[in-house]
């Protein structure tokens, strides 16, 4: 009787799988049959990247939505560049970050958006945005977050808030479990620094912020922020 690959050992089986570097094939195999479905299933949702359009927001919708799929999550990759995102989009996005915390074993998180700050309220007291509870919901899990070329959107014609060292100071506080941070808004324009300040609906850097108080303020935050996660 000729030997089926079938019949190894379950250890064999998935240590095969988990050294399928393809995304293609790895889904290949999963649709071969169950056991091999039960197999690549964990490799093939470790870690999704997702981008600013409807196809892309509804297969995260989707799979947030699968809890035999969300719990095998471990690493998210979002990036928003700075195309104008429509209305609609807009709400996905908005919609897709409210049900995040149903991926129970994330650990890290690289972020490329524009950070949506939380309203004000009386007593000019900051609530926190959808992202930021996100964030703080996986405090004890997550390992890793990586903010690249982030921007916050403002109105325009609305006064510069001071809102970076803010959001570092109460990151910090709660993510007890990080051990890498990374953050990265400097981008080159022109030859000249910029950090990147977004206007609703626009993704361009529009102010040089290098060397006022604002940056310096925000750098202090994030000098501090980094060393707590050092230690």
């Amino acid at each position: 009787m000729p030997l089926s690959i079938l019949n190894f050992p379950s250890e064999l089986l998935s240590e095969i799988t988990r050294n399928v570097i393809s995304r293609k094939d790895l889904c290949r195999l999963r649709s071969v049959n169950l056991l091999f479905d039960t197999l690549a299933t964990p490799e093939i949702f470790k870690s999704i990247t997702v981008r600013n359009n409807i196809k892309s927001l509804e297969m995260l919708w989707s799979i947030l939505h699968t809890p035999h799929i969300a719990r095998h999550v471990q690493s998210i990759k979002y990036f928003e560049g700075r195309a104008i995102v429509t209305r609609e989009v807009r709400k996905r996005i908005e919609a897709a970050f409210s049900i995040l915390h149903q991926t129970p074993r994330l650990k890290a998180l690289e972020l490329n958006i524009i950070w949506e700050e939380g309203t004000i309220t009386e007593g000019n007291i900051v609530t926190s945005s959808p992202l930021e509870d996100f964030i703080v919901h996986h405090s004890k899990t997550l390992k890793k977050l990586e903010l690249h070329d982030c921007s916050i959107c403002v109105e325009k014609g609305s006064e510069r808030p001071l809102y970076w060292a803010d959001i570092y100071k109460r990151l910090a506080k709660a993510l007890t479990g990080l051990v890498e941070l990374e953050v990265e808004f400097e981008i080159k324009r022109d030859n000249k620094p910029y950090i990147c300040l977004g206007y609703t609906g626009s993704y361009h850097p529009v102010e040089i912020l290098e060397g006022t108080e604002v940056a310096e303020r925000d750098a202090l935050a994030l000098e501090e922020f980094k060393a707590i996660v050092k230690n």
